[in-house]
């Protein structure tokens, strides 16, 4: 064998040279007017937080190449008008010869009559100036799944670019942009809130309103519920992507301190204060820091 990553004589001259050579080359040369696959197209569109959670169904313009109608993407103007490449004979490749250290070699490259393509036009599609493939904007409906994550993409086969001499269409890719909230934090499929309650209601437990992205629920709230404390509620979060799955909403409390009391509220609190039991809390390690 050859050394270098080489397989034979042909990859040895492909490398030095660029291009094919004739009785060296193991491999066939793709057919130049056979059918061909379409390129692939992507496009951004954006969503709120409320679209994404539940799905919705959105409409976009995509500008992609369409196969001229008028020619059926030939490009020519009438059957009459494709001939095969004289240069080529079809082949969509000429041989050349080049003198090298190692003597006479035969190299294949692309037929500069036909551009590879193996045949000639003589009068050009008029609606496609030959191309046999025009631009065309289209609007598309996308069917945005319930779940979908900012980041993410579909694939919607066959809406891309068409494919050229009978091959099939590429696929059109679809990027989310999700809009943030202005309550909830989304965490994989699970959201997250903070919602305030009042030094009694920490104190003395209670029942209060959360707000969920289907309406809101009662949340309980025990004695003595300390600040920053978070609650799990279940089957309140995003739903999993075709799957009849929901995940959790988690609820933060955030104590509410009033920068003003009235004067009754100042006396309960002053009474309360007073009655407080302070042994062996935190405000015997105060004192004791100061001592």
């Amino acid at each position: 064998g050859f050394g270098g990553g080489f397989d034979d004589l042909g990859d040895i001259f492909e490398s030095m040279f660029g291009g094919g050579f004739g009785g060296f080359s193991g491999g066939g040369r793709r057919n130049p007017n056979g059918p061909a696959r379409g390129n692939d197209l992507k496009q951004s569109i954006t969503i709120t937080f409320e679209e994404a959670a539940f799905g919705v169904t959105k409409e976009i313009k995509v500008n992609r190449e369409e196969e001229c109608t008028k020619c059926g993407g030939s490009g020519a103007r009438s059957k009459d008008d494709v001939e095969t490449c004289t240069r080529c004979s079809g082949s969509g490749r000429v041989v050349e010869v080049q003198n090298t250290i190692l003597g006479r070699v035969q190299t294949q490259t692309v037929c500069p009559e036909c551009s590879g393509k193996g045949k000639r036009i003589k009068h050009k599609c008029d609606s496609c100036n030959g191309r046999g493939a025009v631009n065309k904007a289209k609007t598309i409906e996308v069917k945005v799944p319930a779940g979908i994550d900012d980041g993410q993409q579909i694939r919607l086969s066959g809406q891309g670019e068409a494919g050229r001499n009978g091959g099939p269409s590429g696929d059109l890719y679809v990027a989310f942009r999700v809009k943030s909230h202005d309550f909830f934090v989304r965490d994989g499929f699970d959201l997250r809130c903070e919602v305030p309650i009042t030094y009694s209601q920490a104190v003395l437990g209670a029942e209060i309103e959360v707000p969920t992205l289907t309406g809101k629920v009662v949340l309980k709230v025990p004695e003595g519920t300390q600040p920053g404390t978070e609650f799990r509620v279940r089957d309140k979060g995003i739903k999993y992507i075709n799957r009849d799955l929901n995940g959790d909403l988690y609820v933060k409390v955030k104590l509410i301190v009033p920068k003003k009391v009235s004067s009754k509220q100042r006396e309960l609190l002053s009474e309360f204060d007073a009655l407080e039991d302070k042994t062996g809390s935190i405000w015997d390690k105060v004192k004791k820091a100061f001592k």
